[in-house]
């Protein structure tokens, strides 16, 4: 259904917002104010569709510009749906940046001026993988829902990861021209980091393609393509004990690909290291950055899938 409020509840929504949901969502930078047209200051906002782009736009943005993405913590932004009150936010913001992959369609069903979206993948659109086999499981208070579609988890990438940096650096430095030359000097900084991090993974995953790995979930495969890793994915999650089916299916998975590790997004539970030891695959944690900490960033995630992947290819 399409949203189209008048401006004075769609102020009345955003203050209320304001007041009672700070803590809820995660923020990058200070308060930055800009005049509005009759020259009084207002802060400089921009919200995001995930915590990758609140992070990437936050390096860019330093003290200039508010970053924020409005979700509760804990959620998947490919599965989550803003509530009316946060889409007020989203259409009185000044950039919402958009990620192809993981919006979950709903900006398709509200109205959000064109002017103010920006497409951060619009450079690499020929460049996004798809899922082909759709993978159906539930978990969560979400319960069941399919794998399929355009593959996320771009960040994982580096270089895809700079290629969204630059998109947001374009869009701050239209938007906010006086500070465009700082927008670019972060910019320099961020994109040389993620090369160092790119490079360091090149180095690591050299011979990847002759250590079979497994996944707990189809959240890799942009990794997977950038180091080419030879990964096959199962849809499992670390807190959930699994099936007796599903541990048929992945020693059957063993059978033609003998792998001794299997990546997971977060750390399972004893029995399942347990019962994967029995089978002599270790765990490996590479976060998808899918869920960052309120003050967390992508270039720490990054960081330490560096040195797990480090741990996983010296000792495979």
């Amino acid at each position: 259904m399409r949203i189209a409020l008048p401006r004075k509840a769609l102020m009345a929504l955003v203050t209320a917002w304001g007041l009672t949901s700070g803590s809820c969502f995660r923020s990058t930078g200070d308060t930055a104010t800009a005049p509005d047209t009759e020259g009084r200051a207002r802060p400089r906002t921009v919200l995001t569709v995930s915590d990758a782009l609140r992070s990437l736009a936050g390096h860019i943005a330093g003290e200039r510009v508010t970053v924020r993405f409005p979700a509760p913590d804990g959620a998947d932004p490919t599965t989550w749906i803003p509530d009316d009150g946060t889409i007020a936010a989203y259409q009185e913001a000044d950039l919402v940046l958009l990620d192809a992959t993981v919006h979950a369609g709903w900006t398709d069903n509200v109205s959000l001026a064109p002017s103010r979206l920006v497409d951060t993948c619009a450079a690499f659109r020929d460049r996004l993988l798809v899922i082909d086999d759709e993978i159906i499981h539930a978990h969560g208070p979400t319960g069941e829902h399919a794998h399929r579609g355009t593959a996320f988890t771009t960040c994982l990438d580096p270089r895809l990861a700079i290629l969204q940096a630059r998109a947001i650096e374009e869009a701050f430095s239209r938007k906010w021209p006086r500070d465009a030359e700082t927008f670019r000097a972060h910019l320099a900084r961020l994109e040389q980091d993620l090369l160092a991090l790119d490079q360091e993974l090149e180095e690591v995953c050299s011979d990847a393609a002759a250590s079979p790995l497994l996944a707990s979930h189809p959240v890799y495969s942009y990794l997977g393509r950038r180091y080419g890793l030879n990964l096959r994915s199962v849809a499992w999650e670390p807190h959930e004990i699994p099936s007796p089916d599903m541990w048929e299916e992945l020693e059957g998975i063993l059978e033609g690909h003998p792998a001794r590790w299997m990546l997971w997004e977060a750390d399972p539970l004893a029995l399942i290291h347990q019962r994967l030891g029995s089978l002599g695959v270790r765990v490996a944690v590479i976060d998808p950055a899918l869920d960052l900490p309120a003050e967390g960033d992508l270039l720490d995630v990054l960081r330490r899938n560096v040195k797990e992947m480090q741990g996983v290819f010296t000792r495979n």
